[in-house]
């Protein structure tokens, strides 16, 4: 079982799954299988699997963020705060109905880059984009939304 849509998640370089849980300030842990922790992340609560090559990840379906989602002005303050306890934390969010996803990256408690589309526009929109993004023309402004 994978996870995609209708959800947030985190990857986390070089971070255990305790490290993760902790930094989230998750309460009420137990160890679950992927397709366990993964069916019971999208009807409530956090799973933070046992790491992949080089990397710890988190998801739920909605408490990452606690209690808000990336368009809201907490949302940079948020993960700057948790990349200062785990190093680099990127943040993926999307929601195929809503026309939602996000994208951010934080390292040391700076936030370098983050975007969020929705069916309304644009925000945040942090940072540049990076090589890989223009290449595959995501995390762009188009024109009319820079309005030139």
């Amino acid at each position: 079982m994978g996870f995609g849509y209708k959800t947030s998640w985190l990857a986390v370089p070089d971070r255990t799954p305790v490290e993760v849980a902790d930094a989230l300030d998750l309460h009420s842990r137990e160890t679950l299988d992927w397709p366990t922790g993964t069916g019971r992340a999208y009807d409530h609560g956090v799973f933070v699997a046992e790491p992949v090559p080089g990397w710890t990840v988190a998801h739920s379906r909605r408490h990452l963020p606690p209690d808000f989602d990336a368009t809201d002005p907490r949302f940079p303050a948020w993960l700057a705060d948790l990349s200062r306890r785990l190093g680099e934390v990127q943040f993926f969010a999307s929601e195929r109905v809503g026309g939602y996803f996000a994208w951010a990256r934080a390292r040391d408690g700076h936030l370098s880059r983050a975007y969020c589309f929705t069916d309304d526009g644009v925000s945040p929109f942090i940072g540049e984009p990076t090589p890989a993004e223009i290449a595959l023309n995501l995390g762009t402004r188009s024109s009319e939304e820079t309005g030139g």
